[in-house]
């Protein structure tokens, strides 16, 4: 232990150092040394002797496995690499998400492996900068790491082109036979690949992935696996992040997954125009990926933000561009505030809102959103006109007929949260209900605020019953007081609600709930909400049917919808146009 200790005073004082090696470096970045097995688990320090983090700033350093390593005197290098993950490549979680995009398309069949190569290919960035920029022994931790002929086909390569890099002796860094023929030419191409995208490298990661891919094969097929030697500093870094603008796809992602041999932007591509059956390195056609490959993204950075965590930011990211805040309605404001009685608080709600006396009489384990409650108040009208936007009311069609939000892309999903979204911007409070009918149901508690528990439900899915419950209405409004807000009423479903307003509401054994028919329930909940009511129905346009009218007759808007994707347009023009036309 004393020899770790004098061993951490040392590489302490090597710190700045470290630092000085980068132009842009950050006094945010935190050094975190481990000296013992438990420092590590702390840490969720595994399988390297050291990481970074993004989600803290954090570097961290073992400095028992540097001891175990024989890497003592490579402290200004080892901790200069680390800060370069923080400064160069990747630089932040967002670009890591990108890059291990890009390297899931040069991967096919094997997209797991992406973290792996893309800590491989910011590795060579960074070393190679260190060592021709700042005259640090990189090649020396290699040395010290030590090779061997058991090595793998993908780490020979991987030292190989450290060789061509820094035109160091073959075999100083790189043991063992090449595997192919075309070894010492793909590892000429990676050398000439980590130069050309050196300011640029996103743009060759997908290239990189590509000359790779045999290497990792030979490897599956001979070993089962690919040792990195504990360099994978890179494998947990986006543990606690999950970071934005990633459902969307970089036009040139697609385009960058070919084979430097073919890379026309960098004087290649002989090879492609005497092959002309190659058809890689399209550009995508596709502007978003799907629910699916976003999740599978971002675990494959290591979030462990939940499935349904995903689903919602997934839905939320793809709203964002539509969001248009929705024109308040006028009515009469308060010329003196009436204290009334008490209210729950849920997350939406400020902080400073909260009775914490009343709260802590409720209980004395304080839940927010269970035993949190806030004081109402009433309204004396006065003479002034003020703005207060409707509540929303959110029905959503969650039959069988209806596509998984988490599976694939939901139009009915997203076209939820774009209305929820802009109402709350205006400020109003929103209730979704997935109902698949017969017999059932999932909603909020209520009008809230809180934007994750909409977005919890408006992910969920069913996959029951024929349609949108219409009697689902009478539970909510049946209760609803003339002293409550205003509420604009919208139902996405198909056709099949139509049949369910003819007949009254049934339970998951068909037996009748109520004597009143759907029709009932619908007009009289309208009545009682005062504001608008929409029902968004996908159909055929030349689909005829008397009961459209009688809706209309009723107060109702109807759409129509041919397709499920003109369901964004109708969100966006509900936000522009409906919303503040109160009845």
């Amino acid at each position: 232990m004393s020899d770790l200790s004098h061993l951490l005073q040392s590489w302490r004082a090597r710190w700045e150092d470290a630092l000085g090696c980068w132009s842009r470096f950050t006094r945010l970045l935190e050094p975190r040394w481990c000296v013992t097995e438990s420092d590590e688990k702390r840490e969720q320090l595994s399988g390297s002797f050291a990481m970074i983090r993004f989600a803290d700033h954090a570097v961290v350093i073992s400095l028992r496995q540097i001891e175990m390593r024989g890497l003592q005197r490579f402290a200004t290098e080892i901790m200069a690499h680390e800060i370069g993950h923080h400064v160069l490549c990747p630089a932040d979680a967002r670009d890591f998400t990108r890059l291990i995009a890009r390297l899931r398309r040069g991967l096919p069949t094997l997209e797991s492996r992406a973290p792996a190569i893309g800590n491989l290919y910011a590795d060579l960035l960074i070393n190679d900068r260190l060592t021709r920029e700042c005259g640090l022994n990189l090649a020396g931790v290699y040395r010290a790491l030590g090779k061997s002929d058991e090595d793998g086909a993908l780490w020979r390569l991987y030292t190989r082109i450290y060789e061509h890099l820094w035109h160091l002796p073959t075999g100083d860094l790189c043991a063992g036979a090449p595997s192919a023929p075309s070894f010492e030419a793909d590892a000429y191409l990676g050398a000439k690949l980590i130069r050309s995208y050196r300011t640029e490298w996103l743009g060759g990661a997908g290239r990189f992935a590509a000359l790779c891919l045999p290497y990792i094969l030979e490897d599956l097929s001979k070993k089962g696996e690919f040792a990195l030697k504990g360099i994978g500093d890179l494998q947990d870094s986006c543990r606690d992040c999950s970071p934005d603008g990633l459902a969307g796809i970089d036009e040139d992602e697609a385009a960058d997954a070919v084979h430097p041999v073919e890379d026309e932007a960098r004087g290649g591509g002989a090879y492609r125009r005497s092959h002309p059956e190659i058809t890689g390195g399209k550009k995508s056609e596709r502007r978003y990926r799907d629910p699916v490959e976003y999740r599978e993204l971002l675990e494959a950075t290591g979030t462990k933000a939940s499935a349904k965590a995903l689903a919602a930011k997934y839905y939320r990211e793809r709203a964002m561009p539509h969001l248009i805040p929705f024109p308040p309605r006028q009515s009469a404001v308060v010329s003196e505030p009436q204290p009334e009685g008490l209210v729950e608080w849920d997350g939406g709600e400020p902080l400073e809102s909260i009775d914490w006396i009343h709260t802590l009489l409720r209980s004395a384990t304080v839940i927010p959103g269970v035993t949190t409650v806030q004081r109402s108040y009433g309204v004396t009208e006065g003479m002034e006109r003020g703005e207060r936007p409707c509540d929303l009311y959110i029905g959503m069609d969650c039959s069988g007929s209806m596509p998984n939000p988490r599976e694939s892309l939901s139009y009915p999903t997203l076209a939820g949260t774009i209305l929820a979204l802009s109402a709350l911007r205006a400020g109003a409070r929103v209730q979704v209900v997935l109902s698949g009918e017969p017999g059932q149901t999932v909603s909020t508690r209520g009008f809230v605020r809180d934007e994750s528990a909409i977005l919890e439900i408006l992910t969920d899915y069913l996959g029951a019953g024929i349609g949108f419950g219409v009697h689902r209405l009478a539970e909510v409004f049946d209760a609803r007081k003339p002293a409550d807000p205003a509420t604009n009423i919208v139902i996405i479903t198909d056709r099949d609600v139509l049949d369910l307003l003819d007949g009254p509401a049934r339970g998951a054994r068909g037996q009748a709930l109520s004597s009143q028919i759907g029709w009932e329930i619908a007009a009289r909940a309208l009545a009682r909400a005062r504001g608008n009511g929409s029902f968004v129905l996908h159909m055929p346009r030349a689909w005829s049917d008397p009961r459209l009218e009688r809706l209309r007759q009723e107060g109702w808007r109807t759409h129509r919808l041919s397709t499920w994707d003109e369901l964004i347009q109708f969100a966006r023009s509900y936000a522009r146009d409906l919303y503040s036309e109160i009845r």
